[in-house]
Order: C-alpha cells, then structure tokens, then sequence
C-alpha cells in the first residue's frame, strides 16, 4: 500500500484506521486489507517486528551511547529561554565537549559548516564559533536528541547564547541551532586560525559603516519616485519626494568611485532597523526654537533584485512638506551603533507669490472706540500663498472702511501708514472712523475694521465695537401738534431720539434730565429716565437710544397758554421745544329774548365752546368727569352789585332712559266714574294736562337724542372707513413674502396672518390679544386662556424659528394654552370647529432642577456627551431652553408652582437636541435619546425610529424672531411702516369702541322713544275721553 505524508488523516477513514491498528498484536477486523513487501517480496507482521527491533539496538548503541560521552558533567536546564529547534524536551543537558567517532568538540571551536550540510547552508560555507552541546533528557534517561549551539561570525560575542550554571537557565540569543547529524555526515569541520582570520577580515569589509541616501537616478533604476532635490535650497511649495531610499555602505564602499551605478555588493545586506527623523528651524542661525515634524522606523526590504533597501514613504504622511519655510533636517541613524548617522538639510525660502495679509501682535480682546475717535495702531505682515513671512516691495496703497453683517458702515483716508526698516511690518495708526449707520449694528455694536489693499485682492479684518458718542441733538417723533393741544391733553405718542454728534442714536445708560413747563408727568420715574434698549412689550417698541414719553406728559395749562419741554445732558439743555395751547372761547348757543319782564325767568341757556375759527369743539364735552359750573349774576340796575356763583358738577350717574321724565310720568291716571260733575272732571284735567306737558318734553329730548347720535354714527363710520383703508394698505405693505424662506416674522406680522384665518380659534384669540393690549375691558372669553404656543415666546435666529415650527407642525403651533379643561370647554362654547388646547393644570411637568439665577427660569439639563465623554461637536442647547419667554408670561404658572417652561415647552420638546449642521447632528447620533433637529434643516424623530427628515421648510406659522434680528433683518421704511400699522390699529379700535357705544345708546333711546309716544296717545286719548264728557 503507497500512502503520502499526512499530518491531519480523516479520523474516520477506512485507511486511516488500519494503519492505526497495525501495530497491534490482534488487529481489529478491518475492511481493509494491508499488505508488506520489499524488494517485491512479502514480509509477515513478525519478520517487521524482527528487523525494527535489531534496528533501534544498532542505533542506540552507535548514537546514544556515544551522545552521552564527555569529559564534563554538563549543567541540568528545565525549560530554555528560548525554542530551540531539534529539541522537544523540556529538561537539556548543556555540555561544553562531545566526543563523536573518536573526535573531540570543545567549546569555544572555530568551525566550518560545508554548504549543502542542511537547512540553511545551501549556497556556501558557514563559518561559527561552538558555544555548548545539548543532550535532551536528564542523565540515564535513554533517547532524545542532541545539538550544538555556535555562534556566526557576523555576531557579536555579547550576542551570542548565554548559560547561567547558577540559575540554570540557557538564551541562545543569536546563535544558531546545529543537529548532531551534521558532524556525523562529515560536513563540519574545526578550522584553524589562518582561515578564520581571513574569514574575518572579509566580514569586516563587508560591515555596515555609512548610511547614504540614494538620489534621483538610482530611484529611477529601482522604479521609485523618490530623492532629494538636486538644490539645496528651493522655493515653499516644492513637491517633496514620494519616497526617499537610504542604503547602509560597508567599509569596503569607497564613494568616489563606486557611486556611479547599484551594485548589492556595495549595499550591505542587515536584518537591523533605520530611523528616520525630521526636523526644522525658522532660520539657519536659529539653533533653540526646534519644531520636530515627523518620525519613523523601518527595517530593510528588496526592489528589483537589490536587497538592503530602507524606502521611507513621506508623499502620502508628509503631503505639506516643504510649504513651511526654515531649513529641515533629515536625519537616518541605524540600530547598530559602529554604523555613522548620517544627516541631510533642505533649506527652503518663502514663495514669492503674495497669499495674504495678517494682524501681527496679541491683541487683548477687541479694540472698543467712540464714533470720530482714532483706533489703536496695527501692524501687519504679508505672507506667501503658504503663510510664510515676505517683505512688502514697497509702502502700498490701502483703504479703511468699517464693515458689519448689514453692510459697509463707513470708508475712511484719515489715517497714517510706515513701513519698518526690513519692510516685514506695515504699521496703521490713527485710523478715525465716522458713520451715521451704527445704529444698524446696535445693541452690541461689532463691527469688523477692513484693511486692504486698493485692488482688495487681499484684506486683514479686525474684529472691533464702534460705540456712539455722547447725546449732541435729539428730535420727538412725531412732532406735537399745537392744534390738538389743549388742557388735560395727554400726548400719546412721542419718542424722543437721542442723537450724537453723528446722527447715531447714543447707546445704553446714558441719563438725561426732564424739564416741563405747563405739563405733569403722569408715571413714577420723576424727571430722570434712562435711555433703553429696544424691547417688546404690549407690542410698543421703543428703538434703542430713545426716550418713550407717550403717555407720561399731560398739558395742566389753560386756553393760550404757552408749554414746553426739554432735555438737559450734563447741565447743558440739548433739547426744547415751545407751543402753545390752542384758543378757546364760550358761546351762546340758544336765541336770546329781546328783553325781559320784571319777575321772569330766563332759562333754557344754552352754551357752546367753539375754536378761533369760530367752529363748535365736540372734544371739550365730557359728561363722565365731575367738575364746577360757574356765573356771576348782577342787579340790573344797580352793576356793581355782583355775585360769583359757583356750583360743583358731579358725575352723571347711570340712569334708565325712564327715570328722566317728569314727575307725573311714573303714576297711574286714575280711572274716571261713569257719571262725572263739571267739578270733578275740572278737578281731573287739571294733572292730566300736566302730565301730557312731561311726556311731550320727554319725547322731544329723546328725539334730539336719537338726531344726535345718528349724527355722531354717520362721522364715526366715515372716519372708521377712512382708517380701516389707510391700515389695510399698510398691512398689505408689510405682508411678507412668500418665497422668501429668510423672512424673519414679527409678533405683529404673525398676529396679521393668525387672525387672516377667520373664525378660528386662533385668529379670535389674537383679536382678544389686541384688546387687552389697547387696554380694554377685560375680555370674559379670555379668563384663564394664555394666549397661543406661537406667542408666548421668542426665539434667537429665524433658522432657529423655522426648524422648531416645522418640529411642532402649525397644529401644536397653534394651539390654544389655558389653564384648566373648565376654562377650555368655556372658550370652545364661542368656537365653531375643531382646534387644539393644551391645558397646564394636565401636564406632567418637568421636576429636575432649574438653573440657579436665571430670570427665564431655564431647565437644568446635562449636555449630551459622546463616549469619548466629550460634548459632541456643533451641539448648540436644549429647545425647552432656547425660548425666550415673554415678560407677561413669566409669572403664569399652575397651582403646584411650575411655569410655562417646565410645563408646556417641556411637553412639546422634552430633551430635543438642538446642533449647528446636519453633519453634527448625525455625527451625535450616538447620545440622542430624545430626538434632535439642526439648523439648516435636519431633523430626527427617536419615536419613528432613526427616521431623519433633511432639507429646508417654509413654515407660514413660526415662532417671532427676537428683537435684535428683527431689528437688523426689517429696513428703517419696514420699521416706520409697523409703528403706523399699531398706531393706525389703536385708532381703529378706538373707533369701533365709540360706534358700539353710541350705537347702543341710539337704539336705547328710540325703544325709550316709542315707550313714552305709546303712553302719549294714551294719555291723549283720555284727554278727549274726558272732554267729550263735558
């Protein structure tokens, strides 16, 4: 049977069985069939038996027994340090002489193994140093094998094995295992000193002595791009080389004359390791500041048939190399320390062609001027196109301007320019900046200074703040108006701007004194207020810089008197401004008798008040206010002698129409007997006739009555016509546009829109809203409604508004925030359709901690971290966090103390995560629990499982945008335009206020009129009832 090696036989192989079963003296029955034969005649299993014996008896006496013969005991190692091969062992005997077919081996030996001996010695002869014999097994054990352990030549003595008899331990470090089999085969020889010494003498010249690094055309030949540049100095930008190849010399390489061409003779063949380290310097003479650059260690390897080959690969580690400018040094250093270091520098210099300016120096923090006053110095370098340091040709020609997120502020020539000795530095001093337009940049005022050359190829931007100067001049916008100006006038709307010097509205805290002449001032601040910041309340904005009197001055002087005001800044009146009160005169109205008789009475007087041109002044009567009537009466003949009779006017209290009759209006007329005398029927006429006399007066004061107020009406509704034109223009003017999704929306903007959708429960909401902002009366609808989720805050950017709208989606956008289900069923009794309401007392809040001072009442939330335990990059805040109550909502809160914040915002976002990018967002995906969004659109759902939804939305229904972008995103026509639209809504309101009270008051009187007509023919008819009787 013919059967190959094999070291992993099929267990279950019908073959593979029988050969394990052949040794067996009553082998298994098998299926197979084994057959023995040599020289092609069969042997039996007892003959093989036979001869296998006499062959282990020859062998152990013609090897073991000899093996264990020496003149030395040996020392007894458990467990080698290292594997040697040819022993399996654990336990060796390490002898140092071994007698072998009468020939003795010593340590210390020098040997040559003939090539072909085996393993390892193939292609020549090999020449060691004997170090020890090893014997497998202890002594007496039979069997085992046996080696011996030499050194190289080309190995150190420290490197060759080392045995502890001490410790009994055994490293054959970098010697080399030999079986005994090779001395018995005749292929190991002792050698003399001669042969070993010349054998020496070539290995030294073949030792690593220099290291060297080839160049281009050597590179070329291997197939490498790689080599030094052929210059020692080249320009920032030069393309390193891919790979650079360094080679170790052996002593016998003599540069001059063997460098011409690759020869592996001249390159020696080491299994030691190169290192390579880069290094460099700003300057050549520059020896302290040292900036290392890259490191690494490789062992040799072949290209091409050449062996001993170092190849750094620096294209793809160092893909910047050579763009810095300085001298890099290149040093190579070989882990046997008797071979040279060897050592390479490249300076390169800086490009000539022109990248960029930069601000040198540290500036701390940025620099803060006022409007027309000089700037610190700068100093500025030009640098290449890698931002290397390169002089300027020559002094260049710039320009000065401010510039900001809204646009240039301001350009400027008053400033000085000097170049220093070695034309690295250009200085900029004196630079002064005027501009009417800081107060685009207000509140903060930053504003980026531009440097730059004429052509602005180039620039330098200097982050700064332009405060405005102090207060120069201030205008009142809109002006009074001396025609409305009479006693008891309050000016409704005035805004005093303060100016500086510049035309820039002055900035935060400056303080200025009121003086009034003729007019009170109706709040509790006094005569001091302070200039205030833009801010929202009751949708009245007040821009920043400006003083708000509307409301605060009422005219206390009489008819022609002259008024004033002024605003004094540092004791210096800055502003005044004089009228005078409009001209009042009384006039009899009713037609006078032409004399009067002795004992009459003159009633029935009717006054008027009429203006200089002689026209009635509807705007003096008020017959809500107490007050004092007066005259003087004289004797008619006698002048002097007077009396000043004064009477006080109280209120007019609130009477039924019925209760101002005469006297006779309220009784019954008694009822007439069948048979009457002439004396009582006189008797009876009598108060009849008086009480038709009151019903008379009655009917014709209700008839006036009804004859004025139509009157009123009809002006009233015209004027109403008028305003309600003039503010359907302007809200035309400030609808926004559709398609641009950038528009930043305003309360008011918002509130225009909400209400445009009729008979919602949002838009009669927004009307109630407008109703306590005017003011009115207390709305019972709105009692425990706090408004809609789209107003009860604000937001920072309009990004921010967008995203978070399109989160909620324009249902919870606007639904409807009240405190309890009872007051919710109460407002949807007045409501026609179905709409959302979100009930605080319902909602489970947020019970965590709150951050501790902050006015908002922000939710103390940890920030998200990644595993690394880093905050994941671009993550911005928590949406619950990042709404901005207003100032009317922050006390709202439930019976149990939680405000809108950890209660309805809370319930809409919970944790959502707000980042800059989308990248960032999904880069943060790991730490997400609650769902996340970004503000260039990106959105993830955790409830919807991973879905993302990407891309940019146009949300009509968003959250308003805060005061400062709203500001810097609506032009100054946009910002005119929305003060009238809320002053032209006052009105309006105003005018529907005056239309229902005096349509009530019409329509009371004529069922009033009709009452006392009906009573009239009554009464008529028992006045002929009577007479006829007569």
């Amino acid at each position: 049977m013919n059967c190959n090696l094999q070291t992993d036989l099929a267990h279950h192989n019908p073959f593979t069985i029988a050969l394990k079963n052949f040794s067996h003296k009553t082998p298994e029955k098998e299926k197979v069939n084994v057959d023995i034969s040599r020289d092609d005649k069969l042997l039996s299993p007892s003959h093989l038996e036979k001869e296998y014996e006499e062959w282990i008896l020859e062998m152990h006496s013609q090897y073991d027994t000899e093996v264990g013969a020496g003149e030395d005991d040996g020392v007894l190692v458990v467990g080698p340090t290292n594997k040697i091969p040819g022993i399996s062992s654990d336990v060796v005997r390490v002898r140092d002489t071994l007698t072998r077919k009468g020939t003795i081996w010593k340590r210390g030996q020098k040997i040559k193994v003939l090539k072909g001996a085996g393993p390892g010695f193939h292609n020549k002869n090999v020449y060691l140093t004997l170090e020890h014999i090893l014997i497998e097994g202890a002594q007496g054990d039979a069997g085992g094998g046996a080696c011996i352990i030499c050194r190289p030549l080309d190995i150190a003595d420290e490197n060759g094995c080392v045995l502890s008899v001490k410790d009994g331990e055994l490293d054959i470090r970098s010697s080399i295992s030999i079986p005994i089999s090779v001395i018995d085969s005749g292929k190991c020889q002792t050698i003399g000193s001669s042969e070993w010494n010349c054998q020496l003498q070539k290995q030294v010249q073949k030792a690593p002595s220099t290291i060297e690094v080839l160049g281009r055309k050597h590179c070329r030949e291997l197939g490498i791009d790689g080599g030094f540049p052929a210059e020692s100095t080249v320009e920032a930008g030069c393309a390193p080389p891919a790979e650079i190849v360094a080679v170790v010399r052996p002593v016998l390489y003599i540069s001059s004359s063997h460098s011409k061409s690759l020869d592996q003779k001249y390159i020696a063949k080491t299994n030691l390791e190169m290192s390579i380290e880069v290094k460099i310097r700003k300057s050549a003479e520059e020896c302290q500041n040292v900036g290392h650059i890259y490191s690494a260690r490789i062992a040799p390897s072949s290209r091409k048939g050449f062996n001993g080959l170092y190849i750094f690969s620096l294209g793809c580690k160092l893909p910047d190399l050579f763009k810095e400018a300085g001298v890099y040094t290149f040093l190579f250093t070989l882990s046997d320390k008797n071979c040279k270091k060897y050592e390479k520098k490249v300076t390169v210099k800086a490009s000539r062609e022109v990248g960029k300016w930069k601000l040198l120096g540290d500036i701390q923090g940025k620099p803060r001027v006022r409007v027309g006053s000089p700037f610190p110095s700068f100093s500025i370098g030009c640098l290449d196109i890698y931002g290397n340091r390169i002089p300027f040709k020559s002094v260049p020609e710039i320009t000065v301007k401010l510039d900001s997120i809204v646009g240039v502020l301001a350009e400027t020539d008053k400033f000085k320019k000097s170049l220093s000795s070695d034309k690295l530095t250009l200085k900029v001093q004196n630079v002064l900046i005027v501009s009417n337009k800081l107060d685009r940049i207000q509140p903060k005022y930053e504003a980026t200074l531009v440097i730059c050359p004429v052509d602005e190829l180039i620039k330098v931007s200097i982050p700064c703040q332009v405060m405005p100067g102090s207060v120069q001049h201030i205008t009142g916008q809109p002006p009074i108006q001396e025609k409305h100006l009479l006693p008891g006038f309050v000016v409704k709307e005035l805004v005093l701007e303060m100016l500086d010097a510049h035309d820039n509205h002055v900035g935060k805290g400056v303080e200025v004194q009121l003086n009034v002449d003729g007019f009170c001032i109706l709040d509790n601040e006094g005569s001091k207020r302070k200039v205030t910041f833009a801010f929202v309340l009751n949708l009245c904005v007040d821009k920043d810089g400006c003083i708000d009197l509307s409301g605060v001055l009422k005219v206390i002087a009489g008819f022609e008197r002259i008024v004033s005001y002024s605003v004094s800044y540092q004791n210096k009146v800055v502003f005044k401004q004089e009228l005078q009160i409009e001209k009042r005169e009384l006039r009899i109205a009713s037609k006078l008798p032409e004399f009067l008789t002795a004992g009459s009475y003159l009633e029935n007087i009717v006054f008027e008040v009429v203006d200089s041109q002689g026209d009635v002044d509807l705007r003096i009567h008020n017959e809500e206010k107490a007050g004092s009537f007066c005259f003087i009466a004289a004797h008619s003949c006698y002048p002097e002698l007077q009396l000043r009779v004064k009477l006080p006017v109280m209120k007019a209290p609130i009477m039924e129409c019925d209760e101002i009759l005469s006297p006779y209006s309220s009784r019954e007329v008694p009822l007439i007997p069948d048979s009457v005398s002439l004396e009582y029927t006189k008797s009876l006429m009598t108060p009849i006739e008086n009480n038709g006399m009151g019903h008379v007066d009655d009917i014709e004061k209700y008839d006036e009555l009804i004859g004025n107020s139509e009157r009123q009406l009809k002006v009233l509704n015209e004027e109403k016509t008028e305003i309600e034109e003039y503010v359907s223009g302007l809200q035309a003017s400030m609808e926004p546009t559709s398609n641009n999704s950038n528009c930043v929306l305003t309360k008011e903007e918002i509130l225009v829109q909400i209400e445009s959708r009729n008979h919602s429960a949002a838009a009669i909401l927004c009307q109630c809203y407008r109703s306590l902002l005017l003011r009115e009366p207390q709305n019972h609808l709105t009692e425990g409604i706090f408004g809609l989720v789209a107003l009860l805050g604000t937001v920072g950017t309009s990004k921010l508004s967008r995203i978070l709208a399109e989160f909620l989606g324009e249902d919870q956008m606007l639904a409807v925030v009240c405190r309890s289900k009872e007051t919710a069923s109460a407002f949807a009794q007045s409501i026609s359709g179905r709409f959302l309401v979100m009930c605080l007392e319902d909602i489970r809040p947020y019970t965590g901690e709150l951050e501790c001072g902050d006015p908002q009442r922000k939710l103390k939330l940890s920030d998200p971290t990644l595993q690394s335990g880093n905050v994941p990059s671009g993550f911005i805040g928590y949406a619950a966090n990042m709404i901005n109550l207003d100032t009317q909502y922050m006390n709202i809160s439930t019976e149990s103390g939680y405000g809108l914040r950890e209660t309805l915002f809370y319930r809409l976002f919970g944790e959502l995560q707000v980042y800059d990018t989308e990248k960032h967002m999904n880069e943060a995906g790991a730490c997400i629990r609650h769902g996340a969004v970004s503000l260039d659109g990106g959105m993830i759902r955790v409830i919807e499982n991973g879905i993302m939804s990407l891309g940019c939305w146009d949300s009509e229904i968003c959250f308003p945008v805060g005061t400062l972008e709203n500001e810097m995103n609506l032009a100054p026509e946009r910002m005119k335009i929305k003060m009238q639209l809320e002053a032209g809504m006052e009105m309006l309101q105003s005018i529907k206020g005056k239309i229902q009270h005096a349509t009530r008051l019409r329509e009371k009187a004529i069922k009033k009129l009709k009452k006392m007509s009906k009573n009239y023919n009554e009464l008529m008819d028992q006045v002929e009832a009577v007479e006829s009787r007569k």
